[in-house]
């Protein structure tokens, strides 16, 4: 298990632009995926192994957002930093939104391998 607290995200509203018909990571979410890299980066994930991730999200105030929408940029940034080979490798994934700290906005991730009995394999 692994548990790290990250910054919030920009929204995957303003993180993708389209560049010749193609779409690229905003600067802000360019930004963004280099801090967690900086951070968090490492050769010890848990490669293509099945994992569960479980975010709680402490935002500065009350204001409405989807908590959807915090999801998208931080697991690439994870998938970036070596935690996991691919999004494919994610069976169980949650998030919460918690109380709002208005001086300490961030994400509480943790990181779980799961055994092959927890869940069953819809891969194939």
């Amino acid at each position: 298990m692994v548990r790290m607290k990250l910054p919030i995200p920009p929204s995957v509203n303003a993180a993708y632009r389209v560049v010749n018909n193609r779409p690229i990571l905003s600067k802000e979410a360019r930004r963004y995926r280099e801090h967690v890299m900086n951070e968090w980066a490492t050769n010890n994930g848990f490669g293509n192994k099945k994992i569960a991730i479980y975010i709680q999200a402490t935002m500065a105030n009350r204001i409405r957002r989807d908590l959807d929408n915090l999801c998208k940029v931080s697991l690439d940034a994870l998938q970036h930093a070596g935690w996991y080979d691919s999004d494919w490798c994610i069976d169980d994934l949650r998030i919460v939104r918690c109380v709002p700290q208005k001086d300490n906005p961030h994400l509480l991730v943790t990181i779980t391998e799961i055994d092959d009995g927890e869940h069953s394999d819809k891969r194939d």
